[in-house]
Parts: structure tokens; C-alpha cells; sequence
């Protein structure tokens, strides 16, 4: 989750237009995205969730997004965040976690 934290956003700003997909630099990254299997999710879509996890939580907006995005990707949250990782134990995991698995 951590490179996709980081990469996502970046693909959504691709599909929503604001960067040309004709920049070679870009359609390498949507290449090697593709091969890798990391697919763009609007964050539009994980708004309500991410609203009703933060405030069920007492956890910032921001945390719930990706909190909300690992669990309809079906996917563990790597994160340091103790926040994060109290309020949502079966959902956050350290990442020395993910790599001793």
C-alpha cells in the first residue's frame, strides 16, 4: 500500500485529465502501473465511507481514505499511524508486519 498511496493519486490526476497521457514519462508510469496490477480509484468514491469511518473513529478524513480504500481492495494498510492502527486493528498493520507473513 505504501508505493500505491503514492501512485494512485498521481494515475487519478491522469485519468481526470490533468496531466496528458501523450508525455512519455507518463505512459511509461501507466505502463509499469499495469504491469504491476495498481488501478486508479476516484476518490470520489470513497468519500461517504471515509466520512462515516472518521467520524465513528475520531480519525482525520485524510487517515479514513486509505483506510477506506484497503478495504475495498481487500487489502492490509501498512502504516506507523497509532491512531490508524488503534481505531482500525483488523484493517492496520504495521508494515515489519506484512513482511514476516
Amino acid at each position: 500500500m505504501f508505493w500505491r498511496q503514492q501512485v494512485v493519486p498521481y494515475f487519478g490526476r491522469v485519468h481526470d485529465g490533468a496531466f496528458s497521457a501523450r508525455n512519455s514519462h507518463v505512459q511509461f508510469l501507466l505502463t509499469l502501473a499495469d504491469g504491476l496490477g495498481i488501478h486508479s480509484v476516484s476518490n470520489r468514491t470513497l468519500w461517504q465511507g471515509a466520512l462515516v469511518r472518521a467520524h465513528e473513529a475520531n480519525v482525520a478524513v485524510y487517515d479514513t481514505m486509505f483506510v477506506e480504500l484497503a478495504v475495498r481492495e481487500q487489502a492490509p494498510l501498512a502504516t506507523f499511524d497509532s491512531g490508524v492502527l488503534k481505531a482500525f486493528p483488523s484493517i492496520a498493520v504495521r508494515p515489519g508486519r506484512l513482511l514476516r507473513k
